[in-house]
């Protein structure tokens, strides 16, 4: 089924965003991408449930606001992206990893690929503006592979409110 154009009215934080790509703090990075995955997990639960999340979503953690999305229907594909995420953040946060590990990258570019199978090592991004950035996935560091897999999960998700409406309305 071709649903066309899908644009969404969430703003994904480009600036928190290259500000976890060009932090030379692994820590900060993570931070920085959680920060802005669970404002998008909130965002995304606030549209599937008319608001009725917003006031409520505040007092939860990380791991229910997942588990909400799962019980109203979110595929696993893109929420398990999200889970590691955050036990990536957790690690960092609570158990003093410093860096991001090549097993930590292959775990989630394989659950990225589930979601999103054209992000493949030939997959490029250019930032253009203040900041320069220009590369392919299979140049990044593991670092900046990471913060590539999360935006692009995370630009998908925050679309699947407006996908979900354009195949209700054509069926």
């Amino acid at each position: 089924m071709n649903i066309g154009t899908v644009v969404f009215d969430y703003d994904v934080n480009t600036k928190r965003l290259t500000d976890a790509l060009f932090s030379e703090d692994e820590i900060g990075s993570i931070i920085r991408c959680h920060f802005e995955v669970e404002q998008a997990i909130e965002h995304v639960l606030a549209k599937f449930t008319d608001g009725r999340t917003k006031r409520k979503a505040n007092n939860w953690n990380f791991a229910q606001k997942l588990e909400l999305c799962r019980i109203i229907g979110i595929h696993d594909n893109f929420l398990v992206p999200f889970k590691t995420l955050n036990d990536h953040r957790n690690d960092f946060a609570h158990n003093g990893k410093i860096t991001i590990s090549d097993k930590d990258v292959t775990d989630l570019i394989i659950q990225v690929r589930r979601a999103c199978p054209q992000f493949t090592d030939q997959l490029q991004l250019e930032i253009i503006g203040e900041r320069k950035f220009m590369k392919s996935v299979m140049e990044c560091t593991n670092k900046e592979k990471y913060i590539l897999a999360v935006s692009m999960v995370l630009s998908i998700f925050c679309a699947l409110p407006h996908i979900n409406i354009k195949i209700t309305n054509s069926i």
